[in-house]
């Protein structure tokens, strides 16, 4: 997913920000976790090596031939290493949510593990409108402005929530060229814990239909977000949640609505 990418590629350059030995002196790189587990989707994760050096941003190292285990319960999943780090539990699928997954592998002569909950599905999700006509900006005009869209769902128990729009479109139609935006001509909110969103006119870079992706997450996304994802203040000390090892083993869930956005 989109905003998956942009959190990992910045935590893996606080992981690298954070080790500045001249010298290796012996020292083991870790093994550093990227796994999302989502129902109905296969389950596929990547495993690199931690940079030991402040030079060695150029290239990331893939670790392959590692027997990666995933447990629940009485379901055991073990994938399978298809290169450049990639992990693949081929056919297999997470099937259920609201339940607990572990991770097990052995790098370095040592154990790495992880575990997390992957959460429902998020309820109650509904927008207000499901198309909005939006004029292209004219020099010396004030365009009508239609009325934001509103995106709401339910969270009685306060967990965190993001919600991501992308164009659906396979060649789109642009709106300008301004805006803020995403790659793929999409936006997204902060994970909160919140219960509504607003989306604007000007928020969309072009025409056609839109996904609107709200994401259930674990509070480890939040604060890996939080600690990678706006600033760079804490890159010396990046957020993990793997067991002698760095990175994030988390699990989400998801339901999606569609907006089209008309001319007018």
């Amino acid at each position: 997913m989109i905003f998956e990418k942009k959190i990992f590629a910045l935590l893996a350059m606080a992981i690298v920000s954070s080790c500045t030995d001249t010298d290796s002196g012996g020292i083991s790189a870790r093994a550093v976790v990227e796994a999302y587990l989502r129902p109905g989707q296969p389950i596929e994760m990547t495993i690199s090596k931690e940079g030991l050096f402040e030079n060695s941003t150029d290239s990331v190292e893939f670790i392959d031939g590692l027997t990666v285990k995933i447990n629940e319960g009485s379901n055991r999943y073990t994938l399978q290493s298809v290169g450049d780090g990639k992990y693949i539990s081929n056919d297999d699928v997470i099937t259920a949510s609201e339940k607990i997954y572990s991770l097990d592998f052995e790098f370095e002569n040592k154990e790495i593990s992880a575990s997390t909950y992957v959460p429902s599905k998020p309820q109650g999700f509904k927008v207000s409108a499901d198309e909005i006509t939006v004029s292209r900006p004219a020099p010396g005009t004030m365009p009508m402005r239609p009325e934001p869209i509103k995106v709401s769902w339910e969270n009685p128990d306060n967990d965190y929530h993001l919600v991501v729009v992308t164009v659906v479109e396979e060649d789109p139609e642009k709106i300008s060229e301004g805006g803020l935006s995403i790659s793929g001509g999409g936006f997204r909110n902060e994970p909160n814990t919140e219960t509504t969103y607003e989306i604007n006119d000007i928020s969309f870079k072009y025409y056609g239909m839109h996904a609107v992706v709200l994401y259930k997450l674990n509070p480890e996304y939040a604060t890996l977000y939080e600690e990678t994802g706006n600033s760079s203040l804490n890159l010396k000390s990046p957020y993990s949640n793997i067991t002698n090892g760095l990175g994030i083993f988390t699990g989400i869930n998801c339901d999606t609505l569609y907006i089209n956005v008309k001319k007018p």
